[in-house]
């Protein structure tokens, strides 16, 4: 019925039907549609007519045919010379090789040429004048396609589309995106656009509409390499999730081995891990087929930048800079790298180059106002950010920081250290008065620790600066307002989250991200991640032996599985994680490197691998020089000294269930053998990873009906059923496992715990006590034994539990307290309340207990003094009983000898 009617409409409005051309050209664009490219190649084979060359070179073009897609249309263009759509493909595919002066003289022929111009033809012709410098003529042509707008001249989605690039192109983002809208609206259909508008939405911090626009690209086209890209991209913007960048460049590189932007994504990505030799040989094929991509060069230069190789940085610029004068974004895009790669001080002067090329660069005012901020120099930072704004109101990194600081940061005071010349603080108005009390003393401290330690004195100035809400904190620190780290150091500038939080060891925080100021300043800004951050971990742990950090469970997984990360891929253990777990075990593993260095050569290496990344060295040149030995050979001497600090522990059962997160690849590993227990239990466990609890688990119990002792699927099924609350599943599940013969720490751990909630309290503490001898650092075992120990009256054995999980989790606020609040009714304990309660107040600044705890210490080591602050804050907090409080200063300040104080206490106890 439909056909009929559509054919009968073709008669009635005079048109005829579809000749047999016609019927391919819909074929062969509806294949494009679908990205099914070499159907389009191998259909459009020996076509001459030009619509079918188009298709086909566009598919080539798609599958990186580039030189048979420039034969294909070169021909056509000779045949038909007249044909614009010919010449306008020619010009695509020049532009695309980055052939700008190619493309400008055939653009210029066809715009300048008899009869109409397509808007297409001025659009890429003022692409192709923006590409050698020319930004005022191409600004003329961008501007004809908004006049031919106004004009109702744009009628079709591809002329809307273009005009909304060209909108983009003028920063005109509004109208850029109303343009694009309407092009969706003339042809739903239309993939490019949303590729385009996509971009857009990138651009001006939007990546939830973003992904919308590149997914229905992807739903349509499953393999379109551009789309893909994006994908990619999002995933590295959002949530640096490399893995699955990897894989999304991967399926893009599958389409085209030489895909451009996949290319260079993937060599940002190398950048950020510092593996040159990847990124160089990424760069190579793009520059073999577009050896003038400025988008390739520039990333070379950054290569060079990192490696310190002047020389060939200076070479690239000049060459960057014959291309195109006003390239401003190779300057911009150096220091954004040097700022993803600590050098905070140095990127600036490649963003104010950026502006000495073209004044009206606007991301480099953004850039200059976030690092002057960085660097301590409010009014300049404003100044830029200002401007920023004003030329781009939909930029919200410069919206964030302006309203930051014209609004937010009026509520901050700043405290300048009245020790350290350069040093200064800024704290939020309802915070001041307590964090000025303890804040400066500590960082005071620490301070000069590491001058003794390191032999510097960093460059001031130094700004630390605490914020208790997270946005603020995450716009100072980077600009926008979702930042999840406690701390964050840039050299000059520490931001914090406030300790008012409760939840982190916010002393710890601090002290760490000082260490990162030293460290910097002793490299040079040029030491690798995974030293930095192993040095400020040892450097903390140094302070207080309960700030060690042990992630032991995961050095086992690692060693078990033979994924210990070699030192010279240390740095993208950072970058490459897929949760934080792993995120945990990078920082311990680099932690416990660091800690070896120290312990077989001593500190003075430590000091001296910073002096050698300060002259550029990479991580093998500083361990060959300082060290004496090649880094293989460091990684065996690591991995024999962490088997035998592990000990016992390898021999425990501690799956790593992150390892199973590929469903399609345990999914044909279990078809491979529908009889082996062990397939099919990873199969279950990847469905229960991603999210199919009820597939998951029956492919659990079928792994468990042809192996009834099967480990993995006895692990996870008992997880499974304790998350659900079926406890006597979840017992019998991780009672089988370890009836098997297999120790497990967790396992005993999640059984104890199912046995508490069954009621079953006896045989609970015997699992823990067996879980806390496997594992002698870890805190959970002792939680539950002390939580047990409580309930059963047992005070004595929960004081001694509480007292070893605060040592073991130095965020644990309820541990200390409850070890606090214990010892100080132990007799001749008044030292280990003392540091218990301190511990508390370590994380619980904000907390009046930890206050109380901490004034009823003092009075225990006859500190007065400190008895007298700490129970007035507990007042200005809120004490729970006021009168028990007051009656104790009463008495400290009796003790003191200041009858006028103890009057006035006593006053305050008066009805």
């Amino acid at each position: 019925m439909k056909k009929w009617l559509l054919f009968s409409l073709c008669l009635v409005l005079g048109i005829s039907r579809p000749t047999a051309a016609q019927t391919t050209d819909a074929n062969l664009h509806a294949m494009l549609q679908a990205g099914l490219w070499d159907s389009v190649i191998e259909q459009g084979r020996g076509e001459s007519d030009p619509s079918s060359v188009l298709a086909v070179a566009e598919a080539q073009l798609w599958r990186g045919r580039w030189e048979d897609a420039e034969s294909s249309l070169r021909a056509a263009a000779r045949r038909n010379p007249a044909h614009v759509e010919v010449q306008l493909a020619l010009a695509r595919l020049l532009l695309r090789r980055g052939s700008m002066d190619a493309a400008v003289e055939l653009l210029d022929t066809v715009v300048e040429g008899a009869g109409p111009v397509p808007l297409q033809a001025r659009y890429l012709r003022g692409v192709a004048y923006d590409h050698i410098g020319r930004s005022s003529r191409a600004a003329l042509d961008y501007g004809d396609l908004v006049a031919a707008f106004n004009r109702n001249e744009a009628t079709t989605a591809a002329d809307l589309m273009y005009v909304g690039m060209a909108c983009h192109r003028l920063a005109l983002y509004s109208d850029a995106n109303f343009a694009f809208q309407r092009a969706l609206e003339r042809d739903p259909e239309h993939l490019e656009t949303r590729l385009h508008w996509a971009e857009l939405f990138f651009e001006k911090y939007r990546p939830d509409e973003a992904l919308r626009l590149a997914d229905e690209v992807l739903e349509r086209n499953p393999s379109h390499p551009m789309a893909l890209v994006l994908r990619a991209r999002a995933a590295v913007d959002t949530s640096y999730d490399v893995a699955e960048a990897h894989r999304l460049i991967d399926r893009a590189l599958l389409v085209d081995p030489g895909f451009p932007e996949a290319l260079e994504l993937r060599t940002e990505i190398a950048l950020d891990s510092r593996d040159f030799s990847a990124a160089l040989a990424d760069l190579e094929r793009v520059e073999a087929r577009a050896p003038d991509r400025l988008e390739a060069l520039t990333l070379r230069a950054a290569v060079y930048l990192l490696q310190d190789n002047e020389e060939a940085l200076e070479d690239i610029q000049r060459r960057v800079l014959r291309i195109r004068p006003d390239y401003a974004r190779f300057f911009h895009q150096l220091g954004e790298i040097g700022v993803r790669n600590f050098r905070y001080v140095e990127s600036m002067d490649w963003f104010q180059q950026a502006l000495d090329v073209d004044a009206g660069y606007w991301p480099a005012f953004v850039s200059l106002g976030i690092g002057w901020s960085r660097l301590g120099d409010d009014e300049r930072a404003l100044q830029f950010l200002r401007r920023a704004f004003e030329s781009d109101p939909f930029n919200l990194q410069a919206f964030h920081m302006v309203e930051l600081f014209e609004g937010t940061l009026q509520d901050y005071r700043v405290v300048v250290d009245a020790v350290i010349p350069g040093v200064q603080y800024r704290f939020h108005e309802s915070e001041h008065s307590m964090l000025q009390r303890y804040v400066p003393g500590i960082m005071g401290a620490a301070w000069q620790r590491f001058v003794e330690w390191y032999g510097i004195v960093p460059e001031t100035p130094v700004s630390i600066e605490i914020f208790p809400d997270g946005a603020s904190f995450g716009i100072r620190s980077v600009g926008l307002p979702h930042v999840s780290p406690h701390g964050i150091c840039f050299g000059h500038l520490v931001t914090s989250r406030s300790p008012s939080e409760g939840n982190f060891n916010w002393q710890l925080v601090l002290e760490h991200e000082l260490s990162h100021v030293f460290a910097l300043n002793a490299s040079r800004y040029r030491l690798p991640r995974w030293f930095a951050e192993g040095l400020a971990e040892y450097d903390t742990s140094l302070v207080h032996e309960h700030w060690r950090r042990d992630e032991q469970i995961a050095m086992v997984q690692s060693l078990q599985h033979r994924r210990l990360v070699p030192v010279e891929s240390l740095d993208e253990a950072f970058t490459s994680v897929d949760d934080m777990g792993q995120v945990l075990a990078a920082y311990y593993q680099a932690f416990l490197l660091v800690e070896y260095i120290a312990s077989t050569r001593g500190r003075d290496a430590l000091m001296q691998m910073l002096a050698a990344f300060a002259d550029s060295a990479t991580t093998g040149d500083a361990i060959r020089s300082v060290l004496g030995c090649e880094p293989t050979a460091l990684d065996e001497e690591f991995e024999l000294w962490l088997s035998e600090q592990l000990g016992p522990m390898l021999s425990l059962y501690e799956p790593d269930l992150s390892v199973y997160s590929d469903v399609a690849h345990f999914a044909a590993r279990a078809a491979s053998d529908e009889n082996d227990a062990q397939f099919v239990s990873e199969y279950g466990v990847s469905l229960l990873v991603n999210g199919d609890s009820e597939a998951g688990i029956a492919q659990l119990e079928r792994a468990l009906a042809l192996d009834p002792r099967q480990p993995l699927a006895l692990y996870v099924t008992g997880l499974a059923a304790r998350e659900s609350g079926q406890s006597a599943a979840a017992i019998q599940a991780f009672t089988r496992l370890h009836d098997a013969g297999l120790q497990s720490y967790s396992g005993l751990v999640e059984l104890g715990r199912a046995l508490r909630e069954s009621g079953q309290a006896s045989q609970a503490r015997e699992v823990l006590e067996r879980a806390a001898a496997l594992y002698a650092r870890g805190s959970e075992a002792r939680v539950e034994l002390a939580e047990l120990a409580e309930a059963q009256g047992d005070s004595a054995v929960a004081r001694a539990l509480w007292t070893e999980v605060s040592h073991l989790d130095e965020n644990d606020a309820h541990a200390a307290e409850r070890a606090a609040r214990a010892t100080l009714d132990v007799e001749g304990s008044e030292e280990d309340a003392m540091e218990l309660a301190t511990r508390f107040l370590q994380i619980a600044l904000f907390d009046p207990d930890a206050h109380g705890l901490s004034g009823r210490a003092a009075m225990g080591v006859r500190d007065w003094e400190m008895a007298v602050r700490e129970l007035e804050l507990e007042l200005e907090l809120g004490a729970e009983d006021r009168r028990e409080t007051l009656q104790l200063l009463v008495e400290v300040h009796e003790q003191r000898g200041d009858d006028t104080a103890a009057d006035a206490a006593r006053r305050q106890l008066s009805p």
